[in-house]
Order: C-alpha cells, then structure tokens, then sequence
C-alpha cells in the first residue's frame, strides 16, 4: 500500500509519456503505482472513477475504482485491484486457487467462463474470466489475472443489478487496456 502511495510522484512526473493514450485526462492522485521485484505497475482510473485506498483495503483489496460521484459502501460499479506477491507459487495454480474459492462462495450454479484474453497497454495478455448464473445474479462479473513472475495483479469487476452488464465490462475492458506493467529502469515511450 505504502508502494502504490509513495510512487503516485513518480508516475505524475511520467504523465506526459504516458497520456499518450486516450485513457483519462491527466494521471493525479487517482492513479496507482505499485514498484514489484522486477516490474513497475501503472494502474490510471478509468474517466470520471476515482481511486479508494482505505475502504478498500477493509474489503481485501489493495485499492479500487469507483464512480466519482459515489460512495464505496454503495457504488453501481467497481474495479477492485489486488496485487499478491507469488512467492514462487504458480500463476496458474493461484487462478485455479481463486477460482475455486469463487465457485464456493457463489455455489455450484456459477458459471466461471474463459474469455479471449485482455490486454494491457503494452500488449501483455490477462488472463480473463466472466462470471455468471443462469437464473439470478451474482455482483462478480469479470476476473482479469496479470502475471508478473514475482507477482500477480488482479482485476475484479463488481457491479448492482442496476448496471448495464455489457457497459460495465467495456469500461472493465478499457481500465485495463490502460494498464502499465514496465521493466524497471524503463519508462513509456510515445
């Protein structure tokens, strides 16, 4: 947490490379930094969200995404984000660990489905799930998993039954199309 804080310096000095793309209007304190082992994260809100750091991490996140104009404890949207060092653990054994854990809490009738991957900004693929049920609705929508070698960062699309599904996987889709893991000692170029 103090990493994602302490480096919101870093990236605004890094605005200008990287506001190369369409995302948000400028990069300010609403867009996370988090210095791994061997890569450096850049994480921008998605336009008109902002960045919950304590709120969040009372639910488990590392900080998350919510509309501008709302509060956490009753936002139509959320991009949750969690950052996890490995610990030489397997990617794939952590989605497998998560996924299973989703299908016990949600119960037998979730329907976890592997999509056709996200990608970051730098083309780097996520691997990516949609939630659903057949007759009902469950708030866990999207699950997007980053790997980092040393670390894994995951994406978590959380929405209320008032929320158009298929625009909140598109403002999911465009959150991470922003996503910046880069080397260390490497900074974006235009």
């Amino acid at each position: 947490m103090k990493n994602i804080i302490a480096g919101l310096l870093l990236t605004l000095s890094l605005a200008p490379s990287v506001m190369a793309g369409p995302n948000p209007d400028k990069l300010d304190s609403n867009t996370a930094f988090y210095e791994g082992e061997a890569l450096r994260y850049i994480i921008p809100a998605p336009r008109h969200f902002k960045m919950v750091t304590d709120e969040a991490a009372d639910d488990g996140y590392s900080f998350a995404f919510i509309p501008t104009a709302e509060n956490y404890d009753s936002s139509s949207v959320m991009i949750g984000v969690n950052i996890y060092k490995i610990r030489g653990m397997k990617f794939e054994t952590v989605i497998i660990n998560d996924t299973t854990s989703m299908r016990q809490h949600f119960g037998p009738t979730v329907d976890i489905r592997l999509v056709e991957p996200l990608t970051s900004s730098t083309m780097d693929p996520l691997k990516t799930f949609y939630l659903d049920v057949q007759n009902g609705f469950i708030p866990n929508a999207a699950m997007a998993y980053f790997d980092g070698g040393t670390e894994i960062v995951i994406f978590e699309l959380v929405i209320s039954e008032n929320v158009l599904r298929f625009k909140a996987e598109e403002l999911f889709a465009d959150c991470i199309k922003h996503f910046l893991p880069l080397k260390q000692g490497t900074l974006p170029l235009n």
